[in-house]
């Protein structure tokens, strides 16, 4: 959990297998940006988890050097779309921020992420 002067963060998390894709993360892109994620990931079990392990992967490697929510969404989605496994998506709402200003903004819809074979 973040530490932030002035905001305390609360999570309840109950999955419905032991392992699955549902996923929440706080990915800070400075200083002065917080980046919240809340997703899930379709299907069960441990392929769930290994493409949410992916997504996170790629949302927190990108975070700091894309200017808006648009343009890291936009990113990751390209990335994720080169992996295998097709039929795997996740939905997630993305939020950011600003401690210096206390203000946020939102992804105005939630994105999806499909995993789709690349033409031959």
């Amino acid at each position: 959990m973040p530490e932030v002067m002035g905001m305390e963060f609360g999570i309840h998390y109950e999955p419905a297998y032991q392992i699955g894709g549902d996923f929440y993360d706080f990915i800070w892109h400075d200083k002065d940006h917080l980046g919240m994620v809340i997703g899930d990931v379709s299907g069960k079990a441990i392929s769930a988890a290994l493409y949410m392990a992916s997504l996170t992967s790629q949302l927190r490697s990108r975070a700091g050097i894309a200017k808006t929510r648009g343009k890291l969404l936009s990113k990751v989605n390209e990335a994720m779309l080169q992996l295998g496994d097709d039929g795997m998506f996740a939905t997630l709402a993305y939020l950011i921020y600003d401690l210096e200003r206390g203000s946020q903004s939102h992804s105005p819809r939630s994105g999806q992420f499909r995993r789709q074979r690349a033409p031959d």
